[in-house]
This record gives structure tokens, sequence and C-alpha cells, in this order.
């Protein structure tokens, strides 16, 4: 059964099919398999306190590299763009170990963990991660602008001002995040 209706919610991304097996499953048993996925996703990716959010902890090697591409880029060195490409397995982790807005929910009740971590708004079909910079010439400070999935979220630290929510230092930003990489032991 669950691995039918895996399938039929792999099949939404696929337009020229005229079938799908949604008359195979109540509402209830859809949700109740979609509940099984976000848990498996929960506790192998993302910040399960029942996994000591190990799978958090495999993007530690990534946000190291966006940190440095990042200082490299702004430096000047000729880099005005690094695009990467990869996997659910590697958003999932990156996003909630940088904790954006939506991802690090510590529920311990895990018939309840769907109403504050949702994998398909943090990894759905093409996710993506955006990190914006901005420089201007009336002030040294860089800012940055996180998106996730073409939306802009919030980080845990003070943004430049209340007109500018989504805006922060970069310098506040990758210490913040340098934090966070330090207090993970190899």
């Amino acid at each position: 059964m669950h691995k039918i209706a895996e399938l039929n919610s792999n099949m939404q991304g696929i337009d020229d099919l005229d079938f799908n097996f949604n008359d195979f499953f109540t509402t209830e048993e859809m949700f109740e398999a979609w509940q099984s996925s976000n848990l498996y996703w929960y506790n192998n990716f993302g910040p399960s306190p029942y996994a000591n959010a190990r799978g958090v902890k495999s993007g530690r090697n990534l946000l190291r590299n966006f940190i440095d591409e990042a200082n490299k880029a702004i430096a000047g060195n000729g880099t005005s763009a690094t695009l990467r490409f990869g996997h659910d397995t590697g958003l999932c982790p990156l996003a909630c170990l940088m904790q954006l807005e939506g991802c690090t929910a510590q529920v311990k009740d895990l018939t309840e963990v769907y109403k504050q971590w949702c994998d398909f708004k943090i990894i759905p079909m093409a996710g993506n991660l955006q990190m914006i910079f901005y420089r201007s010439k009336k002030s040294p400070d860089i800012l940055v602008k996180i998106m996730l999935n073409e939306n802009e979220v919030h980080l845990p630290i003070a943004p430049v001002s209340s007109d500018a929510q989504y805006y922060y230092k970069w310098s506040e930003v990758e210490k913040f995040w340098r934090g966070i990489l330090d207090g993970i032991p190899y």
C-alpha cells in the first residue's frame, strides 16, 4: 500500500498520464501515507530530536563551501554567480542546518510533526535555494537575502531593519552559520 501511495504521489508531476491511483485510497489514507513519508524525511534529513539531527549534520561541508564561495565572490575574484545542482537529500539537511524559516522544528510528539515541519515545503520537485547578495556604494555592508523554493525566508537573527525584514548583513549571517558549524563535532 505504501509503495502504491508513493507511486501515486510521484505521478502528480506527469502531465501526459490520464490515470492515477487516487480512487484506491481514502483522503485519510493518503494523508497517513504522506505523514509516513514526512516522518522519514524529518528523522533522516531534518532536525528530529530523536535522531540527534544527524541528517542535518550531513549538510555541514556544503554549508562551509557555500560560505567560502560567497566570500570569494564578494572579494571580487570574478565570480558573480555560482550554480550547484543536487538532490533533495542535499537540500533538506542544508536548509535545516542554515536554520531557514520552516526547517527547524523540534517536535517530540511524532503525530504532530506535520503541523510544524512539511517535507514538500522544503524539498518539492525542483526545490531550490538562492542566496542573493547586494552591494551598495552608500554602505560597506554586504546584504544577503535567502530564498527557499522562490520564497523569501527568515533567519533566526536580526534583519537589517523592520522595513527590510528578509535582508541580513552578510557578516552576521556568516558569523551565525560558522557558529553552527563550529558546534558540530567531527
